[in-house]
């Protein structure tokens, strides 16, 4: 009896092992698909989740989830658009999936899908502002801007102390040309998060709409220090000192950075040409409205630029390209005269 009840001892064990090694696997995979590690590690985690048959179906709804933002990081919208799509069959009355579904239609342009996407989730869940800011960033993008603020405005009664609200909020009075109210929004964001660059940097712009460069210098400062990878910021940076015609030599700096993080880009080419000009550097200004010219041949701007570098460089050829620039954009002269550049 003893050596019966020993072998049944074992066979158990002989069973149990397998089954310890899988939940042991699943932890591991569960771990990776729940973390915020490399985007193709959490898809292929996931997916072995997905496809395990060892999970409940709320589950393989989360794991559809994961993975749907885990394609959302990558840019693979349609994909991450798919996975929404499994999560909301799984999970119909899932408002946080109606509004991830959202927001990858939105970034793909499809705005009524993402609109219809965020009115449901606005229904299953009154508390969440997130679908309000997200439909307010497209009437934002479709230049509907009551609809935007009024959004943005509901976002704020359900959460009073949302940075991105405000800051979006902030873009459509920046685009109505309300720079006041713009700066007092991107600055109520920065109160709530000071390590927000994009609210610096936005700032920035309004400050430098209102002509005072000196504050749009030190808020794309602010965001520079932030965050010292971004082209964009240093290329605001950049430009507002080229047309304050101030501190060139750092402003030349500023874009020679943008440009080694991001090779080609266009507006610090042609902010960099309106640098060279300044310095009275008409070869290298050509070279950088002639590469800038190459992405966007119609670009009065770049014309215009190329045509007094070659004019300075006593190639009278460059009339040609001021002729050109101002048949496209009538006030292209008038804009580089108030740059201080004839």
């Amino acid at each position: 009896m003893l050596r019966q009840i020993r072998l049944s001892a074992a066979v158990i064990a002989m069973v149990a092992l397998p089954t310890l090694a899988a939940a042991d696997q699943l932890a591991d995979q569960w771990k990776i698909c729940d973390g915020t590690g490399p985007a193709d590690q959490r898809i292929e985690a996931c997916t072995w989740i997905i496809k395990s048959g060892n999970e409940t179906k709320k589950n393989i709804a989360i794991a559809y989830g994961n993975r749907g933002a885990a394609y959302r990081a990558k840019d693979d919208l349609d994909s991450a658009i798919r996975d929404y799509d499994e999560v909301i069959k799984l999970d119909p009355k899932s408002a946080s999936s109606y509004m991830f579904r959202g927001n990858g239609y939105r970034a793909r342009g499809d705005y009524d899908r993402a609109i219809a996407d965020y009115n449901t989730a606005i229904r299953l869940d009154r508390n969440d502002a997130g679908p309000l800011v997200g439909r307010g960033n497209i009437y934002s993008a479709k230049n509907e801007y009551e609809r935007a603020i009024s959004d943005y405005n509901a976002a704020l009664k359900i959460r009073p102390k949302y940075p991105l609200a405000f800051r979006n909020r902030g873009i459509v009075y920046s685009k109505m040309k309300n720079f006041d109210r713009a700066i007092d929004d991107y600055s109520e964001a920065i109160r709530l998060d000071p390590t927000y660059a994009e609210a610096y940097d936005n700032r920035g712009d309004a400050w430098y709409d209102k002509k005072d460069y000196d504050r749009a210098i030190a808020d794309y400062s602010e965001a520079v220090r932030l965050y010292p990878s971004n082209p964009t910021y240093l290329n605001d940076r950049c430009w507002t000192r080229a047309v304050a015609g101030r501190d060139l030599p750092q402003a030349l700096s500023d874009c020679d950075q943008a440009l080694r993080i991001r090779p080609n880009y266009e507006s610090a080419l042609k902010s960099r040409g309106l640098v060279f000009l300044k310095l009275d550097r008409p070869n290298d200004a050509l070279v950088d409205y002639s590469s800038a010219l190459k992405q966007n041949p119609k670009n009065a701007f770049s014309l215009y630029g190329a045509g007094l570098a070659r004019l300075r460089k006593g190639d009278n050829d460059g009339n040609a390209d001021l002729d050109a620039a101002k048949a496209i954009d009538a006030e292209v002269a008038d804009e580089y005269a108030r740059y201080g550049v004839k």
